[in-house]
């Protein structure tokens, strides 16, 4: 009787195959119960090997899944796509969180004195006691003092864009609500009135703290005038309020003037000027300076007027340009009171203010002659005398811009130049406006271009001063200001 014999695998065969087995392709048309198990079908039909030994229904359908379709074969319309310079405004409509608020509002608290006082805490609780009721009960106020801080804080994370981004949403709210506010505002007297000019006056500070280009802030300033104009007719609810209101203003628009006079209302601003009373400290400005940036309207308004070729007419312009020199020269000092700090720092700015406006006025009315020419280079030595006693700490260069600029034009002595431009820089590494920097490429500007056209300033010499002449250009700037002194 044969035996048969059984066969024990061998090493060799086990490896072959388990080498077969290996290279058995999975199955791209295997039924579905595979598909989803992840499994090889052997596609056996009407039912594979793995549904009977499972008892599994074995389904073939195509329609129970589609094929999956890979992210690279997907198209989009480009129809749709956002522009580049857009898409920064995409998230426009965020609702940020309450913590992120209350962030930017203890950011507004702890440095708006910095913005929009010259120091001091009675100033700066003053500042507060009256801004932030406002925006506790109005919700245009509060996107606006939002968009404030927020931009000021972006300008501490350049890394981070969720600042970049609460700054668009808040700025974008705030002017919808803007524009319908203006729509339908109708009524002076209503105690809400002066909560539209609140907004607008913040978002004025939004665009010298956070400076990008000058053509944002001149709408916010002219829209500021009609309305202090409209409100100058009206008894103010609250009077203090109303005070501030009226002297931010004056600040914005006499100072903006000066190099962008020309997109302005400047006859409201004129009796807007002349309709202020309020002969208190002030909040940004004390009663003295008030009255320089009187005068520097005044000066943009007479290089504003239309040009006369009468001879008088334009005698009667000069002659009223002395009368503001005069009168500015006029001023006697006011008393330095030593044990308390914020009133030297008023003192200082006043006259640092008054100098810079003679020195505006007399920049104007220059000629070739030497006395001129020495007359104002005194003046830039008193300025700088004065400025050396103003700490570069002082919340007070807040806002200097404007005298160091108007300053810098006129100073010839190299030492002078390096004071000045050195402050500024100082002034932007604690408020890192732009409108700082910006203001310190232009002084270097306008000295490249005089070095060019008068040689090497030599003390003591004659100089032309080109950026203002009389006649049809009386007052006009040859150099064009790409940004607002403020």
């Amino acid at each position: 009787m044969q035996r048969d014999t059984i066969k024990t695998p061998t090493k060799s065969t086990v490896g072959s195959a388990s080498k077969a087995s290996a290279t058995v392709k999975r199955s791209r048309s295997g039924c579905q119960q595979c598909r989803q198990r992840r499994r090889k079908c052997d596609e056996q039909h009407p039912s594979c090997s793995a549904c009977m030994q499972r008892n599994l229904p074995c389904d073939w359908s195509r329609e129970a899944s589609r094929a999956r379709v890979s992210n690279r074969q997907v198209q989009y319309n480009k129809e749709f796509e956002v522009p580049r310079d857009m898409r920064s405004l995409v998230t426009i409509f965020t609702v940020p969180t309450m913590s992120i608020k209350e962030k930017l509002l203890a950011h507004f608290c702890a440095n708006s004195p910095l913005w929009l006082t010259i120091g001091g805490d009675t100033r700066k609780s003053t500042l507060l006691d009256l801004i932030m009721p406002v925006a506790t009960r109005s919700q245009l106020v509060s996107d606006c003092i939002l968009a404030l801080a927020a931009g000021d804080l972006s300008k501490y994370e350049p890394s981070s864009s969720e600042m970049s981004n609460l700054t668009n949403s808040f700025y974008g709210q705030a002017m919808a609500g803007l524009r319908s506010t203006l729509n339908h505002e109708s009524d002076l007297c209503d105690p809400a009135g002066d909560d539209t000019l609140l907004a607008i006056l913040i978002l004025c500070a939004h665009e010298a703290v956070n400076f990008t280009e000058t053509d944002r802030i001149l709408p916010h300033i002219n829209a500021a005038a009609a309305i202090c104009y409209n409100r100058s007719y009206s008894m103010a609810t609250d009077s203090r309020l109303r005070g501030l209101l009226f002297e931010f203003f004056c600040y914005f628009f006499a100072l903006t003037s000066f190099s962008h006079g020309h997109a302005l209302h400047l006859y409201l601003g004129r009796h807007i000027f002349d309709s202020t009373t309020d002969d208190g400290p002030g909040i940004l400005l004390g009663r003295r300076c008030r009255e320089v940036f009187s005068c520097i309207l005044e000066v943009a308004m007479l290089a504003r007027q239309p040009y006369q070729t009468s001879p008088e007419a334009e005698q009667s312009r000069v002659d009223e340009l002395f009368l503001l020199k005069a009168q500015l020269s006029g001023w006697s000092s006011l008393p330095l009171q030593d044990d308390d700090i914020m009133a030297q720092d008023e003192h200082i700015i006043a006259e640092l203010y008054r100098v810079a406006c003679i020195v505006h006025i007399q920049t104007t009315l220059t000629s070739d002659h030497l006395d001129d020419s020495m007359e104002l280079q005194h003046l830039v030595a008193q300025f700088i005398s004065a400025l050396d006693l103003l700490p570069p700490s002082s919340p007070a260069n807040g806002i200097l811009c404007w005298p160091l600029v108007v300053v810098g034009m006129a100073a010839e002595v190299a030492t002078h130049r390096r004071l000045i431009v050195g402050r500024l820089r100082a002034m932007h590494g604690i408020w890192r406006s732009d409108i700082l920097s910006k203001s310190t490429d232009l002084l270097h500007r306008i000295w490249k271009r005089d070095k060019k056209t008068t040689g090497s300033c030599i003390q003591g010499t004659p100089r032309h001063y080109t950026h203002r002449t009389f006649g049809p250009d009386f007052g006009q700037e040859e150099f064009q200001y790409s940004l607002v002194l403020l």
